[in-house]
């Protein structure tokens, strides 16, 4: 699952919705809950819930994102944080419909919603592209043009 398919948006989006499948209909988000209920305050299994349930997610997704790094697709940050940035929504939002019953009091179309994820962190974090003037001129940006008083 770390490495990328397709260019950064397809990838994100790819993995985003794998995380909520496993989340939602294959026992991680139960697994999660109990990690975070019995972890957050338990000094012995805080640190298990760490390396068996959660670490392993944000390793996966620290992985691919910098695969997109290399490749150019993804400015120069740090791909843990921005691993983190994007897995905690998809993780509340799961919890929220599922583990709390959001599903019957607030649904949510988490479609859409990782759909507007993936699209706010392309804008946040993806590389655009060169416009074509600066590319044809060998990087070099034109001047801008001075306006006239």
């Amino acid at each position: 699952m770390a490495e990328p398919q397709g260019d950064l948006e397809t990838s994100v989006r790819d993995y985003l919705t794998s995380l909520a499948h496993a989340m939602r209909h294959r026992g991680l988000g139960d697994k999660l809950a109990v990690g975070f209920i019995e972890g957050l305050l338990n000094g012995k299994l805080g640190p298990e819930s760490l390396a068996h349930l959660i670490d392993p997610s944000i390793d996966a997704l620290d992985a691919r994102l910098r695969a997109h790094q290399a490749r150019g697709e993804m400015i120069a940050v740090n791909p843990r944080h921005a691993a983190i940035f994007l897995l905690s929504p998809v993780v509340l939002a799961c919890h929220h419909q599922d583990q709390m019953s959001g599903r019957t009091q607030r649904p949510l179309d988490l479609d859409a919603f990782i759909d507007d994820l993936t699209r706010a962190f392309v804008r946040a974090y993806g590389r655009r592209p060169e416009p074509v003037a600066a590319a044809a001129a060998g990087g070099r940006r034109r001047p801008a043009l001075s306006r006239r008083a």
